[in-house]
């Protein structure tokens, strides 16, 4: 059972895909996660942890945002981002996701996730149980 279910758990969602983030949203709706924001850009994130300082105990995160990538996001997080889970999102391949798990992983994330486009249900609750 997902640890979102009968809690309130507090999400960020950032993904640059209107369609995309919509769907993101609705299943973690579905999966008891009942505080989501989604943003479309990494200004965006940061300007969202920045704001709520420990307020988003899990991210989702595509990888290829317009204004920047994750790894350069991960260089704007504030000290006080609070992400207990992390899930890197993209279409692309492994190579992607190493990439940029190590930037995250220095912010002192303790479980950094990788996930392959597309959202289905069944994949972000293995990863959020």
């Amino acid at each position: 059972m997902s640890e979102g279910f009968g809690r309130r758990k507090k999400v960020l969602v950032i993904e640059d895909d209107k369609d995309t983030r919509a769907s993101i949203v609705e299943i973690l709706k579905v999966l008891g996660y009942d505080e989501v924001t989604a943003v479309a850009d990494g200004a965006a994130a940061v300007s969202a942890l920045v704001e709520n300082p420990n307020g988003f105990p899990i991210a989702i995160i595509d990888i290829f945002l317009p204004d920047m990538t994750a790894k350069h996001m991960a260089g704007r997080f504030p000290s006080t981002h609070g992400i207990k889970t992390l899930i890197l999102y993209s279409g692309g391949g492994g190579e992607h996701f190493a990439a940029v798990r190590a930037a995250f992983e220095k912010l002192g994330i303790p479980n950094v996730q990788s996930l392959k486009k597309p959202a289905t249900l069944e994949k972000f609750e293995k990863l959020l149980s």
